[in-house]
């Protein structure tokens, strides 16, 4: 390239960098997570050959079974007699051998609401229950990266002690405990498609393993209840069937059981109406605990509804006689430890004697923590729990005060969940400074390359006031929740505002209203496809919007939605279709490359008929589309344009003109005196019309990415996707390079929130994660990162790798940019350089919020979300920006020594101009 083109690449490149630092500079300081101690809890025997680790407290079982049962909320485990067989729901009464064992022996058995700490993630779970600690906010991340745990917890604990440890199921539990069960059956957790290969696993291993009387601690993970959650949602009939076979294993498990071991039967984390998972909503948060062993062992009149999963930890760890984990900040569930006493001599029970060594415990953790942390608990703080503490060893007339064990308890575990939202104040203000500068230098660098005297135009003027008030409402955290009409709003609004102010400059023709009018309607409609976040209290599920999994097979709306899906490929290959046979000769190059696309498109449309039906096929098709794409853009890449060298010693010739009704084969290019040349070339890849020739480049450079997203998007939102993207680029073609760059940022958005996403975690499509890839291994689980990841933030990909396309205007001729090749570069640098900046302001003010708020009570379920999300946005739309710059300055330029080598006349061509370039123009000669 030239001395130029490097120079903006490089421009481009310095800024991105500079955000880049800003960017993790304020992620350093704003998503702290918190100090984790490596320090174990020791066993002192106070008592030689005592079982237990406290010879006051002897243990209450030998044995301990644990079954996970992945998202099982606790009005799953629930069962009402009184509910008719009709007014059942699919998830209700499936599991009836609870109640039937907690109405024959409620000493025996126990039911709670299992109350998870977000974030609901199955890895941040796992930690909680076998730690009893907190996980903060930025471990949301690890569960897609699983690493194990150091921190002290009851599974090594119990393999440490010597004792057996045996699990079966999801293999997150190996990643987290290397090296630490005896014996083990993992299996690959990650397919969401899968609903029975774990759990058959689990059902085909657990009953043997029990009958061997040899592990201390068994422990089972099923995934079926998750994954058909994630999969069909929580009304489908295969939840009814999932439920059932817990039910079932339930009751085999219990007859096997001795009377030395305790079963617990529970959910890590509960699940929405959609079955996703993640926030702190009730539906994410109540997961359920049934405990039953054949020893009664339940003080009935302690009983809670509820319980913490905090408070699991030491309560195993003190029934099996076993040190409490050492940042533990649960405590012990009281039922279980009955308070035994006398009329004539109080004893002290082993509710006492639990609840002593638990609080002996938090109160060692908390002193060791503020010692190694340092600043985070104050000095009043530390007295003040040190006061608490020394309260619960105060007996009022001979009998212990439990109220103030639950009072040292309570403000020990509220206290550290404070302190641990902690924020480095430093990192934060470098981090906005550094953004906001370089905010600042490229909107300067934009001012100078467009021409300063365009401020004073509406129209020029007119988005760039909307996107800064845009951008101040990410200071409200009721904007932010309703973010996704926001952006639909401004979309609508810059829609009118472009068509009105072209009907001041021309008539609009029909098709231009038709247009307007369609994406109007469009963008209004798209309230049916959005999905919906907890805190829309006013938003409904729409049947379009939910897994078309989850729908009746046969029903109407699955053969409406199975057709949508296939007309999105079929249009979308006309109108290529169409494209090719207008600029592209049927050379052999160009028939590759039409068939490679043509095989996309068949077997898009051939993944919407087999979906559900075969995952082996599925599998199939989804591969072979992924080659496809991949042939198209190594091929795009090689060969940018489809002018080629002519042969030698081949000179332009006169041609009589074709006869009426006839097609010429033969390349022409019409002078100002009617003359026709034909160009006799090496083979017969050419484009017919100089006028669309870099238009087609760049479009085919777009096309197979649409493709793909499509595929991954699946039926609903990549119709509307795809067609609201579409509209847009013909409507917005002659706009002003200031509203083409406002537009397209809004229109990122727009297709981000309108294709089933929102700024929170739950609403994250896994389902992608599986289009062509199966689970297990390190390789198959990077690939399907990136895929959950392109999926997600499909619309900041499909606006990006658009945004070249944008400078073509649909009235111009592309003989234009040829004619005056330093205005092309310099207007796609401009563009590109615009868009960066309006996405890197938007960027800017997120921050700032997150900053300003970082006290707020919304911090962490709505300022904290929306800032990842925007870090990753602005990220995508980066990878995807620059090769698509990059891409058109190479197509360019080949097209342009291809032209040069054909001998074409190029000024004698005659190009129309749209107000951006007389614009591009005007500054250009200002400046000279």
């Amino acid at each position: 390239m030239h001395d130029r083109h490097w120079w903006h690449c490089c421009s481009l490149l310095i800024f991105i960098i500079l955000i880049a630092c800003g960017i993790w500079s304020f992620s350093l300081g704003f998503l702290l997570s918190r100090i984790e101690l490596h320090d174990k809890s020791p066993c002192i025997h106070n008592y030689t050959g005592s079982p237990s680790c406290y010879g006051n407290l002897r243990p209450t079982f030998q044995r301990a079974v644990i079954v996970v049962v992945d998202a099982l909320r606790y009005d799953f485990l629930l069962t009402n007699p009184e509910l008719s067989v009709r007014d059942v729901r699919t998830y209700e009464n499936k599991i009836p051998e609870i109640d039937r064992l907690i109405r024959r022996n409620p000493e025996n058995a126990a039911l709670f609401k299992f109350i998870a700490d977000p974030p609901t993630t199955t890895m941040q779970r796992i930690k909680g229950i076998t730690t009893g600690s907190l996980p903060t906010f930025i471990d949301v991340s690890s569960n897609f990266a699983a690493t194990s745990i150091e921190e002290d917890n009851f599974v090594t604990k119990t393999r440490d002690m010597g004792r057996n440890v045996t699990f079966m199921g999801d293999d997150t539990w190996v990643q987290l405990f290397p090296d630490t069960f005896t014996t083990s059956y993992p299996y690959p957790s990650f397919d969401v498609r899968d609903l029975d290969i774990v759990d058959n696993g689990v059902l085909e291993h657990l009953i043997p393993e029990i009958k061997k009387n040899t592990s201390t601690l068994l422990i089972a993970h099923m995934l079926g209840v998750d994954h058909c959650g994630h999969r069909y949602g929580r009304d489908h009939p295969e939840m009814a069937r999932k439920l059932r076979e817990v039910n079932l294993m339930i009751r085999s498990v219990v007859r096997e059981l001795g009377d030395d071991t305790v079963l617990f039967v529970m959910g890590d984390h509960g699940m929405t109406k959609t079955g996703d998972h993640g926030g702190d909503s009730p539906d994410e948060v109540e997961a359920g605990l049934f405990v039953y062993s054949p020893t009664p062992f339940i003080d009935v009149q302690n009983l809670k509804p509820s319980v913490a999963q905090v408070d699991f930890a030491p309560t195993l760890s003190l029934l099996l006689g076993q040190p409490i984990p050492f940042s533990n900040l649960g405590q012990i569930i009281p039922a279980f430890f009955p308070a035994v006493e006398t009329k004539t001599k109080r004893l002290i029970s082993p509710l006492e004697t639990a609840l002593r060594i638990n609080a002996d415990q938090v109160h060692g953790f908390i002193q060791r923590y503020s010692t190694v942390s340092g600043s985070d608990l104050s000095a009043e703080l530390r007295d003040h729990l040190s006061h608490l503490h020394h309260l619960t060893r105060q007996d009022k007339n001979g009998t212990f005060q439990r109220q103030n064990y639950e009072h040292f308890f309570a403000t020990a575990f509220s206290s550290c969940q404070a302190i641990w939202a902690r924020f480095d104040n430093r990192r934060m203000v470098f981090g906005v400074g550094v953004v906001g500068t370089s905010v600042v230098a490229i909107t300067i660098f934009f001012l100078l390359t467009t021409g300063l005297h365009w401020t004073t135009d509406f129209i020029t003027i007119f988005p760039v006031a909307v996107s800064i008030i845009h951008f101040f409402t990410m200071f409200s955290n009721s904007f932010q929740v309703q973010e996704d009409w926001a952006v639909s709003y401004v979309a609508q609004t810059f829609v009118c505002v472009h068509f009105i102010t072209s009907y001041q400059r021309h008539k609009p023709s029909r098709w231009m209203i038709l247009r307007t009018v369609t994406l109007l309607f469009l963008l209004r409609c798209l309230e049916y496809v959005r999905r919906c976040r907890e805190e829309q209290s006013d938003c409904s599920v729409s049947v379009l919007s939910v897994n078309f999994g989850s729908l009746e097979r046969g029903s109407v709306w699955y053969v409406v939605r199975w057709i949508v899906g296939l007309i999105l490929p079929l249009g979308v290959g006309a109108t290529f279709q169409l494209q090719e046979h207008r600029y592209i000769r049927p050379g052999l190059r160009s028939r590759c490359l039409k068939w490679a696309i043509f095989l996309t498109l068949v077997l898009a449309l051939a993944y919407q008929g087999v979906f559900d039906k075969s995952a082996d096929l599925e599998w199939r098709i989804s591969v072979a589309a992924y080659a496809a794409v991949a042939f198209t853009y190594i091929h795009l890449i090689c060969l940018p344009v489809f002018v080629q060298r002519p042969k030698p010693k081949v000179l332009p010739v006169p041609v009589t003109p074709p006869e009426k009704g006839r097609r010429s084969s033969s390349h022409s290019a019409h002078s100002a005196d009617s003359k026709d040349y034909e160009v006799s070339t090496a083979d017969d890849d050419e484009i017919y019309e100089l006028q669309d020739a870099i238009q087609i480049s760049l479009n085919l450079f777009a096309f197979p990415l649409i493709v793909l997203v499509a595929l991954l998007l699946g039926d609903t939102w990549s119709f509307t996707t795809v067609t609201i993207l579409i509209l847009s680029r013909w409507h917005f073609a002659c706009a002003s390079p200031v509203m083409k760059v406002a537009c397209w940022g809004v229109l990122a958005w727009l297709l981000f929130f309108f294709s089933g996403h929102q700024t929170s975690f739950p609403t994250i499509h896994w389902n992608s994660a599986f289009t062509g890839v199966g689970a297990g291994g390190v390789d198959n689980q990077v690939v399907q990162k990136i895929l959950v990841t392109t999926e997600t933030f499909s619309g900041q990909i499909l606006a990006a790798v658009t945004m070249p396309c944008l400078m073509m205007g649909v009235d111009d001729g592309d003989v234009y940019w040829m004619q005056n090749p330093s205005l092309f570069y310099r207007s796609l640098w401009r563009n590109c350089l615009g868009y960066v900046a309006w996405h890197a302001a938007k960027l800017f003010f997120v921050m700032l919020n997150a900053a300003v708020n970082r006290r707020h009570l919304m911090v962490w379920k709505i300022f904290a979300p929306r800032y990842i999300f925007e870090v990753f946005a602005f990220g995508v739309t980066i990878l995807v920006v620059l090769p698509a710059y990059l891409f058109a300055v190479r197509a360019f330029s080949a097209t342009l020594r291809s032209v040069a080598d054909l001998h074409v006349p190029l000024d004698q061509y005659t190009a129309k101009r749209t107000k951006e370039h007389h614009h591009t123009d005007r500054s250009s000669r200002k400046r000279r």
